[in-house]
């Protein structure tokens, strides 16, 4: 399925069993990416497993440096004026002590973890396989 909010509420709670997003959250703000992570625990279902790649950090090769070190606008301005890209790209680093933190306070659980240098992108991310935990039992 493609949302294209800026959340998964056209979706309802214990919806999927399985979700897999690759090269997606990097492109997203910060605040919107630990969102969806959130969201993306509300939608599966408990034991349902989500596959997800996030960047965690730079690479130290040239243009990993200019994204470790360079301002927002210019970089922007960079995509467009030298690398003729219609529109800048974001890149978005999320450390992996945050990303777990996100999935525990929504109710899950990172089952493994899988670090992943891409020379392509000048970044290193990491692929998370998650799982929803059931509900505690009341009583």
């Amino acid at each position: 399925m493609l949302s294209e909010d800026a959340d998964l509420r056209a979706f309802a709670d214990d919806d999927f069993d399985l979700l897999y997003s690759k090269r997606v959250l990097q492109h997203l703000p910060r605040p919107l990416l630990e969102s969806y992570l959130r969201e993306f625990m509300r939608v599966l279902t408990p034991g349902g497993v989500a596959v997800l790649h996030c960047t965690t950090r730079p690479m130290w090769t040239a243009r990993g440096m200019v994204w470790r070190f360079a301002p927002g606008p210019l970089v922007r301005w960079a995509q467009r004026a030298l690398l003729r890209y219609p529109a800048p790209m974001r890149m978005t680093a999320l450390p992996g002590s945050r990303f777990r933190a996100i999935v525990a306070a929504s109710g899950g659980d990172v089952v493994a973890c899988t670090p992943v240098e891409e020379p392509e992108t000048h970044w290193v991310a990491h692929w998370y396989v998650v799982r929803r935990l059931p509900a505690p039992a009341t009583g």
